[in-house]
């Protein structure tokens, strides 16, 4: 029943509040559509905007989302804020979470909430294999964060592969947030193009030594034989 209640009025204060978050995303694609273009797909800012939601709402901590999402380009600050105020205030004063942003993401995965809930897993496997392994490295990492969640002492090296234009923003938004990349190989590979692999070991990585491997949300866009390839290697 508390719950219930709490739903109730998290979705009661939402609604009273949707003409502020209509104009916050109202501002937020007049930007979008006016700023120049980066050569990012705005694709990637889903995840990270689930990953900014959720450590908004407590279920999750991730402070390089937190930092990283508002300086993004295509981002404006006020729009950005009035689009989210009125949902992270309303479960702060109610405690309510919404089930897209739970964590871990509950029962059946409906295709609105795929960004959110895959976060689960992709963050299962980490922790899982964390202790094993020598090497974390990141196929088409976007505006992924984990690197930046890993323990300070962590002996694991991390490695980010993406395409040059989206791995050349991201260095520079992670300088414009303050966040220490300092511990992370970026390598910049067409993967339709490039040696991805041979690219990767130039950059430092030991095929030798334990390693996760992480492909989150890439294979829908890319060519069947692409990814066949891929998984090959």
């Amino acid at each position: 029943m508390r719950q219930t209640g709490a739903a109730v009025a998290f979705y009661a204060l939402s609604i009273v509040l949707l003409p502020v978050s209509l104009l916050g995303y109202a501002i937020w694609v007049v930007k979008l559509r006016a700023a120049k273009p980066s050569g990012v797909s705005t694709s990637a800012q889903a995840p990270l905007s689930a990953r900014w939601a959720m450590h908004n709402f407590g279920v999750r901590e991730d402070q390089a989302a937190n930092r990283l999402l508002p300086v993004l380009p295509g981002v404006p600050w006020l729009g950005m804020r009035l689009a989210f105020w009125p949902t992270v205030l309303a479960h702060r004063v109610t405690g309510y979470v919404p089930k897209t942003f739970r964590y871990p993401f509950e029962g059946r995965i409906p295709p609105q909430a795929e960004a959110s809930a895959r976060v689960t897993f992709f963050d299962s496997a980490v922790d899982r294999f964390l202790p094993a392994i020598d090497q974390l490295v990141i196929l088409g990492a976007g505006f992924d964060t984990r690197p930046y969640r890993l323990p300070q002492d962590t002996p694991v090296s991390s490695f980010e592969v993406d395409a040059p234009k989206t791995q050349a923003v991201k260095r520079a938004m992670l300088d414009k947030a303050g966040i220490d990349a300092r511990k992370v190989t970026f390598v910049p590979a067409d993967f339709e193009k490039d040696d991805w692999l041979a690219k990767l070991a130039d950059a430092g990585f030991d095929p030798g030594r334990p390693v996760l491997f992480l492909w989150e949300g890439v294979t829908v866009m890319m060519e069947l034989a692409c990814v066949a390839a891929w998984l090959e290697v």
